[in-house]
């Protein structure tokens, strides 16, 4: 499995989600080992047979994060690890809360206590579509060849991120979901060190809840097998040590761990530890894409069988977050240091507070302008619930109502005294360079923050007339009161509607989108949006026959664009769209026009990115 991790040489790394388990357990029996490569041993949780029993219901406390709604096999993005009758912890990376994958508690669900995505699927259906559910990952409890598990499905009430949470360096990178309904206490993993102490590289392995060097971990997951994988295992693995205490997955000092030419200053030792391979040269287990959240464990006593589904066995010492690529030698894997002290207590605090909630769109920020005599672009907050603290972003929008931060860079801003608004002064140049265009529009994010974490929300691009009277001149300090004139006659309405995306949430196989139509109107006149259409824009690789030449009638490589028109579910101004069955390879974008009644057309084109772990 491999970790939801960037190269470190990026300081601003982009989470992803993770979708993989590297190789998994190096011999999870003895005599498994003799018959394995010794660098990535695959093992199939829940499809080999151990000492004699079926490894039925293995390992239920990891968990898989997917979409609500979504089957297993095609939207499992992250993982995740009991650890109370309620409470998941996961990567705060995999929440996402800035990003385009912004998780809520009503979008995601986890699976519990499974061990392979296709269980209880329609294999044959799942191999024809996609090619994914085959009949060996298909759970059929007649069949000892297929002893696989279908996890029971649970919402999510709340999500609570770190309250010291930095997504983009991964910094107290844990995050708790509270479940709706309760699953059995037995479930549980505790987490390691229960006294607080052994934070340092001073903990020994002698130590009963000790995790110091050397110490034989196993990381758990569904994420990609090797780095770049483009697909993830159906079926759950392990990697990490083996029976006879052979350390596969070994502990790394924090020394070395952030030494030059290993993490260097992008491991943290203060909430971060690292397992793998360090000496330069050989290859260990590692976690991968589509692995983030999910549970680094070590034995709490000595291992048997009944460690497979005994959670009583292991102890929780790090969460799956980061890596320069997978399973790399010189560079072990990062995960989030549960024995650190704040880690530790933010996990076992009783009532965690939630993340904030983004507001809706009626009472999202808005963005106001007065472009005339020194005007200034400003937003508001907002009504959030949970958010104590609004940081702004202002920038002038190319009419697409989402922001380039390559040609659509931050304005400069000023937040009010209140903290809940910032305005953005237009100098003479800025106003003479509206002037000549009718009208220009300015778009506002604004990012929330409270004790339960931080999300973020962007308003909807607003279009303002930069119209002046012939008698002002642009900067003017002085405003003077212009002369009566008659009162004009309304002119029509002359303004295209306004598409803005305010949420989209992609798996392996589909997205769900939430898009805000509105109809601004011009000059007084608003027509109202008349007609709205959604259409799927894929392109695919295929074979045609050719229909003239020497070659008629011969089939030969060729791309063909597909378009599906799709419905969505439509109240006020907000369109929700579930897209499912597409693929990543055949690029595809949403397409949305708008009309309204007088004529005006609006049409916005949005990639779909989906997932090939997450998030």
């Amino acid at each position: 499995m491999i970790m939801g991790r960037r190269p470190v040489s990026r300081v601003l790394r982009i989470p992803l989600p993770l979708t993989g388990l590297l190789s998994g357990l190096a011999a999870l029996a003895i005599w498994l080992s003799a018959a394995a490569p010794a660098n990535a041993v695959v093992w199939k949780v829940g499809s080999t047979v151990f000492g004699g029993q079926v490894a039925d219901g293995s390992y239920p406390w990891t968990v898989s994060i997917v979409p609500a709604g979504a089957t297993a096999y095609r939207g499992h993005f992250c993982g995740g690890t009991v650890i109370g009758t309620n409470r998941v912890v996961t990567a705060a990376h995999c929440i996402d809360p800035a990003g385009p994958y912004q998780a809520q508690p009503s979008s995601i669900e986890v699976v519990v206590s499974q061990t392979s995505m296709c269980a209880g699927e329609d294999n044959s259906l799942g191999k024809a579509a996609y090619g994914y559910c085959t009949s060996g990952d298909v759970n059929d409890p007649l069949s000892a060849g297929a002893p696989f598990t279908k996890g029971l499905r649970i919402g999510v009430a709340a999500i609570s991120l770190h309250p010291q949470a930095d997504v983009s360096r991964y910094y107290d990178d844990v995050a708790i979901l509270t479940l709706k309904d309760a699953v059995p206490a037995t479930l549980a993993v505790a987490l390691a060190d229960p006294a607080g102490a052994n934070v340092s590289d001073d903990a020994t392995i002698s130590e009963p809840e000790g995790w110091g060097p050397g110490t034989p971990t196993y990381v758990f997951g569904w994420g990609a097998e090797y780095s770049g994988a483009t697909t993830q295992p159906n079926v759950m693995r392990v990697a990490g040590g083996n029976l006879n205490g052979n350390a596969r997955l070994p502990r790394v000092p924090d020394s070395v761990c952030g030494a030059a030419d290993r993490l260097g200053s992008d491991f943290r030792a203060e909430d971060m530890l690292c397992a793998g391979s360090a000496n330069g040269t050989t290859v260990t287990p590692d976690a991968c894409q589509g692995d983030s959240g999910g549970p680094l464990l070590k034995a709490a006593r000595p291992i048997s069988v009944a460690a497979r589904s005994d959670a009583s066995y292991w102890r929780l010492v790090g969460v799956v977050s980061w890596g320069e690529g997978c399973a790399a030698p010189k560079y072990p894997g990062v995960y989030a240091r549960v024995g650190a002290q704040g880690i530790r207590s933010y996990l076992l605090s009783d009532n965690p507070p939630s993340m904030p909630d983004v507001p809706d769109l009626a009472q999202g920020p808005t963005v106001t302008a007065a472009y005339q005599q020194n005007g200034a672009i400003t937003c508001g907050a907002g009504t959030w619930t949970g958010a104590t603290q609004f940081e702004f972003s202002i920038w002038k929008d190319n009419g697409d109502g989402t922001r380039n931060v390559n040609t659509e860079p931050q304005l400069a801003t000023t937040t009010a005294a209140d903290g809940r608004s910032a305005s953005h002064g237009l100098s003479t140049s800025e106003l003479a360079a509206n002037a000549k265009a009718s009208n220009v529009a300015y778009g506002c994010r604004v990012t929330g923050r409270g004790p339960g974490g931080y999300a973020a929300f962007n308003a909807p691009a607003s279009s303002f007339s930069t119209a002046l009277p012939s008698d002002k001149t642009i900067g003017a300090t002085t405003p003077e009161v212009p002369a009566p004139s008659p009162t004009p006659a309304a002119a029509p309405d002359a303004m295209k509607p306004v598409i803005s995306k305010s949420s989209m949430v992609c798996s392996s196989g589909g997205c769900r989108l939430a898009l805000v139509v509105i109809d601004r109107g011009s000059g007084g006149i608003i027509s109202g949006v008349k007609q709205v259409t959604f259409t799927v824009i894929s392109t695919r690789h295929t074979t045609c026959v050719v229909k003239k030449g020497a070659n008629k009638g011969q089939r030969r490589p060729c791309t063909k664009t597909i378009k599906k028109v799709v419905r969505g579910k439509h109240k006020d101004d907000q369109y929700v769209l579930q897209l499912s069955g597409l693929r990543k390879a055949d690029k595809p974008k949403l397409r949305a026009i708008a009309v309204d009644a007088a004529g005006n057309r609006a049409v916005s084109t949005y990639t779909l990115k989906l997932r090939t772990g997450r998030r």
